[in-house]
């Protein structure tokens, strides 16, 4: 039965978007250490808003070359979705800074395992929003 609904449900292109999703997260957690542990600014809003800016701009290239096989597409279509992709981002991330915020900084939990378990939350919500509003095929 679980092998029937990977094999409905778990499409090439849900495998690349998960591959795509660990490294814009490898992204953002190597720019958070660089600004957390190395220089050494705790404070989770400067670190996690920084290192969301260097994954979204990871992120969109790699979804539309890689997950969504889009490409360039004119540019009046590249600013529309970089535009709606940025403001996907900015709803998760909204999430994921708020999160560390609350989590971390008012409620003292430990840093690592919240920003793992929110960048989980962050991941499946970037693809819904990718697959459903922002990166569709219109052939």
């Amino acid at each position: 039965m679980i092998g029937r609904l990977i094999k409905k449900y778990v499409t090439k292109e849900l495998i690349v978007y998960g591959v795509v999703g660990f490294m814009t997260s490898g992204v953002d957690f190597i720019v958070s250490y660089l600004i957390n542990d190395i220089i050494g600014c705790t404070f989770t809003v400067v670190t996690n808003s920084v290192a969301w800016v260097a994954a979204v701009a990871f992120a969109y290239v790699a979804n539309n070359t890689w997950v969504f096989r889009l490409g360039f597409e004119g540019w009046k279509t590249e600013v529309q979705k970089i535009w709606k992709f940025t403001a996907a981002r900015i709803a998760s991330g909204v999430i994921g800074v708020g999160g560390m915020y609350l989590l971390v900084d008012c409620m003292e939990l430990p840093f690592w395992p919240v920003k793992i378990a929110l960048a989980v939350i962050v991941i499946l919500l970037n693809y819904v929003f990718s697959k459903l509003f922002i990166f569709i095929n219109p052939i």
